[in-house]
């Protein structure tokens, strides 16, 4: 399995009592890395991002897919030359099936599979009679591998891959059994295979069993908190403790949603700033602490870490003097890789969160704020290391500093030689650094 680089970190600790002090707080902020295209990145706007069976980190965006390996990208765009290729540049949505085909939907309606093996593609186009371009915005596979693709302007397909065989559900202005809206944004299968589906108005429950019994639909009710907290929904992720229960990601606050009565319960997201989309839902990621029930909600107005035991809610926004802070507002889609990096695609590239970014930086302050050592607060700090001539060298993503640890007249310079880059790793001989 292939994992970041930036996983293993070379930190002595100790080294840091001459500059940092210590202190404790009840929530740990994040540190966000960065990746565009400086870095390799077809392009930055991110629509959605997954982790392959292999640990491959996949990126859809405007302008390609991208595979990550955690040191270099591999950039699948269209080519009119190779008929194994991806169908088009602009990738709206991604999923990986039970054989760990990678599946991508694009904005001109292609659905494409890409085999790992043989690194080739093979796509289909969803055709409609109302959409030119019939957009796949979410692609999932049911537990009788069967494909089902949510669209932007045409309702919900069925991709029945024994057959080769499509069924089409779209919205029908005097059938009430019909699909709710047009516009397909999540889909997830309860316990007892229905096939729920989140839409631009409503959410809805289907049995592939029963087609001819329609779609139930589910709606928001003013003033009723066991109704949708809000009819657009943008997506659906199944609880990681309670497998009853499916989180209902909406463009006003989230809806937790108990499959086995079919009842919901509204989750209110605090925006005491009233921000612009302060409330919205887009994605989110469930864990267990020490110190509760933690959810990441990812939003149109930055990231948010909601204890829902607590209450307590931090949200991250971007700051642009903050080389350190979420690298934009705008976020699209997050996961948690399995080796605990939060990977957040934004409309201006990636953000990355690793497992030690809150227990380093982001605890520490500066004695006062004319220290030398001030510069640093909003760096992240990757590697440190001391030389015996008491010299401490600290490696950031941004450089390398030199801290002459004179306890009277400590001083900090920055090497102007390593200007621009990331220093992964330090390691010392004697008076030299590696």
């Amino acid at each position: 399995m292939l994992f970041p680089r930036h996983l293993c970190l070379t930190i002595c600790l100790c080294l840091l009592n001459a500059i940092f002090i210590i202190i404790p707080t009840a929530a740990q902020p994040l540190i966000f890395n960065h990746l565009t295209v400086e870095d390799g990145l077809s392009n930055n706007e991110v629509y959605s991002v997954l982790q392959d069976k292999t640990g491959f980190i996949w990126f859809a965006t405007d302008d390609g897919l991208n595979r990550f390996d955690g040191y270099e990208f591999d950039v699948f765009r269209y080519d009119p030359e190779d008929s194994a290729g991806i169908s088009d540049n602009s990738v709206w949505s991604l999923m990986e099936d039970s054989e760990g085909m990678i599946w991508a939907g694009t904005m001109a309606g292609f659905v494409n599979k890409f085999n790992p093996v043989d690194g080739t593609f093979t796509s289909f186009r969803i055709k409609s009679d109302i959409a030119v371009n019939n957009s796949i915005t979410t692609l999932y596979e049911d537990s009788r591998k069967n494909i089902w693709i949510g669209t932007y302007k045409d309702g919900l397909y069925r991709f029945d891959r024994s057959s080769g065989k499509i069924d089409h559900w779209n919205h029908e202005k005097d059938n009430p059994q019909s699909l709710s809206h047009n516009y397909v944004q999540g889909l997830i299968e309860d316990n007892r295979g229905n096939i729920i589906v989140g839409t631009y108005i409503g959410l809805n429950v289907f049995d592939p069993d029963r087609p001819a019994a329609g779609f139930r639909r589910y709606y928001h009710s003013p003033g009723n908190p066991n109704s949708l907290s809000d009819n657009l929904v943008w997506s659906l992720s199944r609880s990681k403790t309670d497998p009853d229960i499916i989180w209902v990601c909406t463009a006003n606050n989230l809806s937790r949603l108990n499959t086995f009565d079919y009842s919901i319960t509204q989750v209110l997201i605090p925006n005491p700033d009233n921000l612009q989309y302060g409330t919205s839902c887009n994605s989110i990621i469930e864990r267990d602490t020490d110190d509760g029930k933690i959810i990441d909600i990812a939003s149109y107005s930055g990231l948010l870490t909601m204890n829902l035991s607590t209450g307590l809610t931090q949200r991250y926004v971007h700051n642009e003097n903050n080389a350190g802070c979420l690298v934009n507002n705008h976020v699209n889609k997050i996961i948690k890789d399995r080796s605990g990096v939060m990977w957040i695609a934004t409309e201006n590239g990636i953000s990355y969160v690793t497992p030690k970014s809150g227990s380093f930086n982001s605890t520490t302050v500066f004695k006062s704020p004319g220290d030398p050592f001030e510069h640093l607060r909003t760096m992240n700090i990757t590697a440190v290391c001391g030389t015996q001539d008491d010299k401490t060298w600290i490696g950031t993503s941004d450089g390398l500093y030199l801290l002459s640890s004179s306890s009277s007249d400590p001083r900090l310079e920055r090497i102007a030689q390593f200007n621009g880059f990331h220093i992964w790793s330090l390691a010392s001989s004697g008076n030299d650094v590696w």
